[in-house]
């Protein structure tokens, strides 16, 4: 099984469209003005959707309050290792490690890379891969230390 869609509220439909759209891996798939909200097709058509939800819309406001998410998208290694620079071309900051570098952070439990970025509204967004490789629940780091340990686990999951 796998996740096939997600619903997140935004403050204005048409700013989250020109942003969720130029992201890597997103592409509108309907927008219904009349209900102030839109979805988007995550990866090829009917893999997965994204739903944007304006205010006065059906999720994730209550009165005038509207509720922070978190969405990670499933993409390639390749893909992944060049997401920082892809994002910053776009104008996208992503979230600096510890050691001040912008590269894919591991959780060694998993294992998995991902990179961390936000949306206009606040919403924490991710770009994630699995790792083939044997788990090392004591590891979390960047994707270079993750790479470099001298006694990294052999084999794969």
């Amino acid at each position: 099984m796998n996740l096939y869609e997600t619903h997140i509220p935004v403050s204005d439909v048409k700013s989250a469209l020109e942003f969720y759209g130029q992201l890597p891996g997103l592409k509108l798939a309907l927008e219904q003005p009349h209900r102030n909200v839109a979805f988007m097709w995550i990866g090829s058509r009917e893999q997965s959707m994204l739903g944007l939800w304006g205010p006065d819309s059906l999720y994730g406001w209550k009165g005038d309050q509207r509720f922070k998410s978190h969405l990670a998208i499933a993409t390639t290694l390749d893909e992944l290792l060049g997401m920082s620079k892809r994002l910053a071309s776009l104008g996208i900051t992503t979230k600096v490690n510890d050691d001040g570098s912008r590269e894919p952070n591991v959780f060694g439990w998993m294992p998995s890379a991902q990179v961390y970025f936000s949306d206009p509204d606040g919403h924490s967004l991710e770009y994630i891969t699995i790792l083939d490789e044997m788990p090392d629940p004591e590891f979390t780091g960047t994707w270079s230390q993750w790479r470099g340990r001298k006694d990294r686990p052999k084999g794969k999951v």
